[in-house]
């Protein structure tokens, strides 16, 4: 999937304004990139994944007044955002990231 095809997939679910998200499973960053474009000035992206090279490799990424902050982590766990609690967090997304736990249903 290119990140195009991902923007579309986010035009009804994600609002053209500022706001803290977290992309859980980022990988590479094709929904994290997507994101960025469809975010204002001033959002935060909590790339997280448990693919150390991959959200480094993100964290390294320029988006025009928009902070990508990679995190290391898996959300099958506990999970914490430095500097934000869930509830402050204007949505969560896991476009690619379900699909490669063993057990999805006890993610919660």
């Amino acid at each position: 999937m290119n990140i195009a095809d991902a923007e579309a997939l986010l035009a009804t679910a994600v609002p053209r304004h500022a706001g803290d998200w977290a992309d859980i499973g980022a990988g590479h960053g094709t929904f994290s990139r997507a994101l960025a474009r469809r975010l204002e000035v001033g959002s935060r992206i909590y790339a997280v994944d448990r693919d150390r090279a991959a959200i480094a490799a993100l964290g390294r990424l320029a988006f025009d007044g928009i902070e990508v902050i990679p995190v290391s982590g898996d959300f099958t766990r506990p999970l914490k955002l430095a500097g934000v609690g869930v509830s402050q967090l204007s949505g969560m997304l896991f476009a690619n990231a379900l699909h490669v736990v063993a057990n999805p249903q006890v993610v919660g």
